[in-house]
């Protein structure tokens, strides 16, 4: 006398199913965002303006500083 299928999926066995696919795809989305799908890194900042340096000639044969 046969159970009729092997291996009948009780609620122990269907818990254990569930358990596993969600964790499989848990550890999918995972490596998902460690593959560069999260937060980019923060930009370079920006190159600092170049200085110009302005001196006014008054005939005077002077600087000032």
């Amino acid at each position: 006398m046969s159970k009729g299928r092997r291996g009948a999926a009780g609620p122990r066995a269907l818990w254990e199913r569930l358990v596993s696919r969600g964790l499989r795809r848990f550890v999918r989305v995972l490596m998902l965002l460690a593959a560069g799908i999260g937060p980019a890194p923060p930009p370079p900042p920006p190159p600092e303006p170049a200085r110009i340096e302005v001196r006014i000639d008054d005939g005077s044969g002077e600087t000032e500083d």
